[in-house]
């Protein structure tokens, strides 16, 4: 039996947990694909300093390592978690935590939305239904915001075990130079 330990950032986000299992070595060849991907399909300048720590099999998807990238502007610093495939063909960078589910229900859902990206009162939230991802760790729905007055919509990850939500796209290494880009690599959460 492994042993295991998970630490927990707030109520509904699951923090970095360890197990007994080791990922694979993260080759520098192989962490300069992941950073140079991430560089170019967010558009990050190369004055902004990229680093990436250590990978290690993620507790929230089986087939899925994790790890940190560090994002240094040279006045500002931040972590941005990145979950990376073991056949490496998914990333999936998270925005705000992965939150944690007990009920797996679309009002405990929108209950942790609210509280992990500290949403207003005033903003609706409603969840589509959940259909198959190109990764079979994960099914993919939509959430939709509601002001009353424009509707925006996010996709969102939900674990085949229905315990953990992510709020973020599941980017297929399948991508070549010249692709769209976004603006930023730093995901913000912008309802409407």
């Amino acid at each position: 039996m492994q042993a295991q330990s998970a630490s927990q950032h707030s109520a509904g986000s699951t923090a970095v947990a360890t197990t007994g299992e080791k990922a694979p070595a993260l080759t520098d060849a192989k962490r300069d694909k992941i950073l140079t991907y991430i560089r170019e399909r967010f558009g990050v300048p190369d004055v902004v300093k990229l680093t990436m720590g250590a990978l290690h099999p993620s507790t929230v998807a089986p087939g899925f390592n994790e790890a940190a990238v560090n994002v240094d502007d040279g006045k500002t610093q931040h972590s941005q978690e990145v979950l990376v495939s073991a056949d490496s063909r998914f990333l999936i960078l998270v925005m705000g935590a992965v939150m944690e589910l007990k009920q797996n229900t679309p009002a405990e859902m929108t209950e942790r939305v609210h509280e992990t990206f500290k949403t207003g009162a005033d903003l609706k939230l409603s969840i589509s239904a959940f259909k198959p991802s190109p990764s079979p760790e994960f099914e993919q729905g939509t959430l939709i915001f509601d002001n009353g007055k424009t509707k925006q919509d996010r996709t969102l990850l939900r674990t085949k075990d229905g315990k953990h939500l992510i709020l973020s796209d599941l980017y297929s290494w399948v991508w070549t130079r010249g692709s769209r880009r976004c603006t930023s690599f730093r995901p913000t959460m912008n309802p409407v």
